[in-house]
């Protein structure tokens, strides 16, 4: 390990490598940060689509619960196919 150590700043060649090296690992965590900041976003969509569909599901549940029995008979005979 010293011995790279004193490679990389013991010469002009070693110095451009290692300069070299440090901008390639900041350049690689700035993407890394890009691409775990763009699949958390994603995540966090996802998740407001999946709870506003549970909300509307929860509503028009708590409707339909609230309707007199007739009324939902009714609702549901639009909905079911007469076949026989």
């Amino acid at each position: 390990m010293t011995t790279i150590l004193a490679f990389l700043l013991g010469n002009r060649v070693g110095r451009y490598i290692a300069f070299a090296l440090m901008f390639s690992a900041i350049v690689a965590l700035i993407l890394w940060r890009v691409f775990t900041a763009g699949r958390n976003a994603a995540l966090i969509d996802r998740k407001v689509k999946e709870l506003e569909a549970l909300k509307k599901k929860l509503e028009i549940d708590n409707e339909i619960a609230s309707l007199p029995i007739s009324v939902r008979r009714e609702r549901l005979r639009r909905w079911v196919r007469n076949e026989g």
